[in-house]
């Protein structure tokens, strides 16, 4: 069977920094089982294109990956593959079809909706179609049936992950990818585990995933390092996991393995901040150049709120090791959660003074996914219902605190504090260059958003930090 996996033009075209590993995973299952696999990262392509590109494949069937945020680029593209592919068969999986399979029925003429975890469901999948079984028996199924669908057995999490086949990087060309922007070097992404034990109000990672965390074994991880680094050139990793340090020895054997390679690789990664000198020193050791963390905010009562499962103390701590040991620490922030105050705002600044993070990036508002504790919290305030995700196409922000005008004003509060604190140039610089060369916004609305933030200091010959060119103010 001919199978394309098409990953869906972003709402902004903008180069994708990495390639879409689900569908990768995904097309390695349909490898494995004799099919001949076609993946297309369309993020940044036009419609005419990506139409063309269906025409010449003439797929037998077809793999979309939805997720909640731009859901409806997906459902777009389903549209798409039956009026250029009528007889396709159409299979949807992701985040939003897992939560809300009956909304891929309504707004797509998909036939099937892989429901959680995708490879084993997926192969059962294809080999019934082949057969001619009853479809019925595959475990994690939704099928259309007339006017409604049905669901077939819950399938259990794939528990041994190193007997999914190895993900099909041939199918990209890296040097297309954007891959870590602060290092230039040509990148990947791999994933060495699945789920999170951790329940943060926000987070649809362990509602997709699970909340037992599983792991590949480091030699499993080990070999695809290897062969990204002499097949495909890689000098520069990302691991894309929820969380890389939360099991302390397997992070110290992978990062031992790491080192004992002997490559001339450098790596990043995100983590929990509840990490030591020891850790640390391994990982810088092994060619690990900086940590993300879900710092989130500098309020104790908002990370309480938000079930983050640390301190303040914590983050504190993090950081200033991350200097000790020469790895670049980084914030994920998120200004507008439960519970946000002028005065929570006030108290982030005077952490990111604090820890001085390499780059801070802050969430204006925060996300409402399905299946979330926020979701379920924000059912109950009327804030939302099920049948929003199918009127509108929208990013819904949690406002059950704060309009959304209220939500600016917070983050342009957090934004003044932190230009009129710390004089974040160089900050502004990289992210300035990330916007440009990734050709997410035009140079001019670049130029709006450095205004705000540096609503008080004057902007004269700020420079691309990569090329080095002038952008004119």
């Amino acid at each position: 069977m001919k199978i394309l996996l098409i990953n869906a033009p972003r709402e902004v075209l903008q180069k994708p920094a990495f390639p879409p590993l689900g569908l990768a995973s995904i097309g390695a299952i349909a490898s494995e089982e004799g099919h001949e696999i076609v993946i297309v990262d369309a993020a940044d392509w036009d419609w005419p294109r990506l139409k063309q590109k269906i025409s010449d494949v003439n797929p037998e069937l077809v793999g979309l990956t939805c997720w909640t945020i731009e859901r409806g680029q997906c459902f777009r593209t389903a549209h798409l593959v039956r009026e250029v592919a009528p007889q396709a068969k159409i299979v949807v999986g992701g985040p939003h079809a897992t939560a809300f399979p009956g909304h891929i029925f309504i707004k797509t003429p998909a036939d099937y909706v892989v429901k959680g975890e995708g490879e084993e469901t997926f192969r059962e999948l294809l080999k019934a179609l082949d057969s001619g079984k009853d479809i019925r028996r595959v475990r994690g199924l939704a099928y259309r049936n007339g006017e409604t669908y049905t669901l077939t057995e819950l399938r259990q999490l794939i528990q041994d992950l190193d007997k999914l086949p190895n993900i099909i990087h041939s199918q990209f060309a890296y040097d297309n990818y954007g891959g870590l922007h602060d290092t230039y070097l040509k990148s990947a992404a791999v994933i060495t585990s699945r789920g999170c034990p951790f329940n943060c109000s926000f987070c649809s990672s362990a509602v997709y995933w699970g909340n037992k965390y599983r792991t590949r074994s480091v030699a499993n991880v080990i070999r695809e390092v290897e062969s990204l680094y002499h097949d495909h050139g890689i000098r520069a990793l990302l691991f894309f996991d929820d969380n890389l340090t939360i099991d302390r020895s397997r992070c110290l054997a992978l990062s031992s393995a790491l080192t004992d390679l002997k490559l001339d690789l450098v790596w990043a990664a995100e983590g929990s901040v509840k990490v030591d000198r020891e850790l640390l020193a391994a990982m810088k050791l092994a060619g690990c150049y900086r940590l993300d963390f879900g710092v989130e905010s500098g309020s104790p009562d908002v990370l309480k709120r938000i079930n983050k499962p640390f301190s303040v103390d914590d983050t504190k701590r993090a950081f200033d090791l991350c200097r000790e040991t020469g790895i670049r620490p980084n914030a994920y922030l998120i200004i507008g959660s439960p519970g946000e105050t002028r005065e929570s705002v006030s108290q982030t600044v005077r952490l990111m003074r604090d820890i001085q993070p390499d780059v801070c990036t802050p969430n204006p508002g925060i996300w409402i996914l399905p299946d979330t504790d926020l979701y379920r919290m924000s059912l109950q305030q009327g804030i939302i219902n099920e049948k929003d995700f199918l009127a509108s196409d929208s990013t819904f922000i949690y406002t059950g605190e704060h309009s959304l005008s209220e939500l600016e004003s917070l983050r342009n509060l957090f934004a003044r504090g932190m230009a009129l604190g710390l004089g974040l140039v160089p900050y502004l610089r990289v992210v300035a260059s990330q916007m440009f060369h990734s050709g997410l916004l035009k140079t001019a609305i670049i130029l709006k958003v450095l205004r705000i933030f540096m609503r008080r200091q004057p902007l004269n010959d700020i420079q691309c930090c990569c090329c080095k060119k002038d952008i004119q103010v």
